[in-house]
C-alpha cells in the first residue's frame, strides 16, 4: 500500500507504535468478544471477575483506539503539508519551458486533487488499522475454540474474499482512468477561464470547444468514475453477504454431516456477527485509500518529471536552466 509506505517513510516510529496500539486495540476488542460469550454461556449470574474484565477491556480499547487514531491523523497531516511544500518547491526550482511542457493543468491537479485525494483517506486509515488488528484478534480466537472448525472456514472466506478482490481490481482500474480523463478536464477548465475572451468572441469555436472538448472529456470522466463506485458499492455490499455464509454453514450445513457443540457454535456466530461493522468500514475504507494510492502515484510521477528537467538557480539576476 503507498499509502502506508510513505506514512512510515515520514515518521516510522510512530506509525509503528499506532501500529502497535491499534493490535492492542483489537485485541481488546476481541477479548470483550470472548468474555460476551463466556458470559452467555455461564447458567447462573455472571461472575465479578467477568464484570471486571469487561470494564478493563472497555477501557483498554478505548484509549489505544483513540491514540492510534489520533496518531495517524497526525502523521498524514504531517505527509500532507510536506508534500505541498516539497511540490511547490519542486515547481519553482523547474525551468519555465519545461513547466509549459508538463501544463498548468497537470500541476494544479497534483497540487489540488491529488493532495486532497491523500488527505481525505487519512481518517479512513486510522479507522483500518483498528478495525484489522479487531478482525486479526477474532481470527486468533476462533482459532483457539476449534482450530479444525476454523481452517474449513477460512478456505471458504479465502474463496469468497479472492471473488471480492477480483471485483475491487476492476473498480481500482476504472478510477486510474478516471484520474487520467481528469488531467484532460483540467485543460478544459484553463481554457474556458483564461480564453473566455477569445471563446465569448467566436461563437462557432465556443460551440466546438464545449461539444468536442469539455463535454467529451467529461462524459469520459464520469462514465470512469461512475463504474468504479459502483463496482466498489457492489463489491462492498457482496462481500458482506459472504461475511453471513460461515454462519449460516455453521447453523445450517455442518450439523447435518458432524456435531459441533452449541457452545461452539453459538460463540462463532456471535463473534461471526461483531466482525461484521469493522469488516463494513474496512470495505468502505478501501474506496479512497485506492484513490489516495493513484493520486500518489501521480505525485511521485510528477515530481520526477520536474527533477529529471533541471532546475534554475539566480545568476547574476537571470535565470539560467541547470
Amino acid at each position: 500500500m503507498k499509502l502506508l509506505g510513505l506514512l512510515f517513510k515520514n515518521s516510522w516510529w510512530l506509525m509503528a507504535l499506532a501500529g502497535a496500539l491499534g493490535l492492542l486495540s483489537g485485541a481488546s476488542t476481541a477479548g470483550l468478544i470472548a468474555t460476551i460469550n463466556r458470559a452467555v454461556q455461564v447458567s447462573d449470574n455472571p461472575s465479578g471477575v467477568l464484570a471486571a474484565s469487561f470494564m478493563a477491556l472497555c477501557g483498554a480499547a478505548f484509549v489505544t483506539t483513540a491514540l492510534s487514531q489520533v496518531l495517524v491523523v497526525r502523521i498524514t497531516q504531517s505527509t500532507i503539508y510536506q508534500l505541498q511544500v516539497e511540490l511547490v518547491e519542486q515547481i519553482l526550482d523547474c525551468p519555465l519551458k519545461q513547466l509549459e511542457l508538463i501544463g498548468k493543468s497537470r500541476l494544479m491537479a497534483a497540487l489540488t486533487e491529488d493532495v486532497d485525494a491523500v488527505s481525505k483517506a487519512s481518517p479512513w486509515l486510522s479507522g483500518l488499522l483498528a478495525n484489522t488488528a479487531l478482525l486479526l484478534g477474532c481470527v486468533v480466537y476462533m482459532t483457539w475454540l476449534a482450530p479444525m472448525l476454523f481452517a474449513g472456514l477460512l478456505a471458504f472466506m479465502l474463496l469468497a474474499l479472492y471473488s471480492y478482490q477480483l471485483l475491487v481490481n476492476r473498480g481500482v482500474l476504472a478510477l486510474k482512468y478516471a484520474r487520467q480523463t481528469r488531467d484532460r478536464l483540467f485543460e478544459d477548465f484553463r481554457t474556458a477561464t483564461e480564453g473566455t475572451k477569445e471563446l465569448k468572441i467566436h461563437r462557432q469555436r465556443r460551440f466546438a470547444f464545449v461539444s468536442e472538448d469539455v463535454s467529451k472529456d467529461a462524459a469520459e470522466f464520469k462514465r470512469h468514475r461512475t463504474f468504479a463506485m459502483s463496482v466498489f458499492a457492489f463489491s462492498g455490499s457482496w462481500a458482506l453477504i459472504l461475511f453471513f455464509m460461515p454462519i449460516a454453514i455453521l447453523l445450517f450445513l455442518l450439523p447435518a454431516f458432524t456435531t459441533i457443540p452449541q457452545a461452539i457454535a453459538a460463540s462463532y456466530a456471535l463473534t461471526i456477527v461483531f466482525t461484521i461493522n469493522p469488516l463494513r468500514t474496512i470495505l468502505n475504507a478501501r474506496p479512497m485509500i485506492a484513490q489516495a494510492n493513484i493520486a500518489l502515484k501521480n505525485i511521485d510521477a510528477l515530481g520526477l518529471s520536474l527533477s529529471s528537467l533541471g532546475t534554475e538557480t539566480a545568476v547574476g539576476g537571470f535565470a539560467t536552466a541547470v
